[in-house]
């Protein structure tokens, strides 16, 4: 039973979110923001650094888990020292912390770029589709780098401390109305969808994904691949990688429209599905 969650990076897009469902859940959530952001919440709100030791140590006091999602969330806007830096040591203190106060459960943002392919400088194609938790990680920048640092981090804090992990690797995650946008932006020019495989989450579904695994069954460290079931493109995923991912192994038929990442395992081990799907067959609240 998880009565007290602490949620990292509280302030962004899914943070919002996540910390919304859950004080609507009746779950006690310490929500942490840095200092120049703000969040009007139910939850308990604390301004700080997710890579000062005793500002996390507090946080995490009676806490049964955490959501880890404090991040510089891509390449480019700041030095690449200072992104890999600020991204791998608050993953580290935040899952030592949790560690230390004996929180059982971390669910950790990680990403598709640790694959490689999305932020890489020259186009890079996936060795084989549908792309797997077994795919090499061969990033080329420095955020995928720094999720490929997280997911060792959380193997490591499991061995340290015994903190179980669910490792989200997730897609683009985006609104609705974003969503539509970047559909129509990549049907002009589906080469702009080629480095993420034209995949997506929307934020909803991957809030849900957070909130369910809070709840399902879990010993040690599982990456997870997910993504809706469907790109946003209505060109075939076949004809799209024999387009721009020539090189890439098929290992299974790519039916229709149906997106190159293997989500299933995901889904199967979270007990949910994306109910947002482009064009939104799922049903608004």
């Amino acid at each position: 039973m998880v009565d007290r969650v602490v949620v990292t990076g509280a302030a962004g897009t899914i943070g919002r979110a996540v910390v919304d469902l859950l004080v609507r859940r009746s779950i006690d959530v310490v929500a942490l923001i840095r200092p120049d952001e703000q969040l009007d919440s139910l939850a308990t709100v604390l301004a700080g650094d997710c890579r000062d030791e005793s500002f996390v140590a507090a946080a995490m006091r009676d806490a049964d888990a955490v959501i880890h999602l404090a991040a510089i969330p891509s390449p480019g806007a700041h030095p690449a020292a200072e992104l890999f830096e600020n991204n791998t040591v608050s993953t580290f203190v935040v899952l030592d912390q949790a560690g230390l106060a004996g929180v059982d459960r971390a669910l950790v943002a990680s990403s598709l770029s640790a694959l490689g392919f999305p932020w890489s400088p020259t186009a890079t194609s996936p060795q084989y589709t549908p792309v797997d938790t077994r795919h090499p990680l061969v990033p080329t920048d420095p955020y995928g780098l720094s999720k490929v640092v997280d997911e060792c981090t959380a193997e490591m804090m499991h061995r340290r401390h015994g903190i179980n992990a669910l490792l989200y690797r997730f897609p683009q995650v985006t609104s609705q109305p974003e969503l539509e946008q970047l559909a129509t932006a990549w049907a002009v020019n589906p080469a702009a969808g080629a480095r993420t495989l034209w995949s997506y989450l929307e934020t909803r579904d991957a809030v849900a994904a957070l909130a369910a695994g809070l709840e399902c069954s879990l010993a040690g460290v599982h990456r997870l691949m997910l993504a809706a079931p469907t790109t946003v493109m209505s060109e075939t995923t076949t004809s799209l990688m024999a387009r721009f991912h020539p090189s890439t192994q098929i290992r299974s038929p790519l039916h229709g429209r149906n997106t190159p990442i293997d989500a299933e395992p995901a889904n199967q081990m979270l007990g949910i599905r994306p109910a947002h799907v482009h064009p939104f067959t799922g049903t608004d609240p």
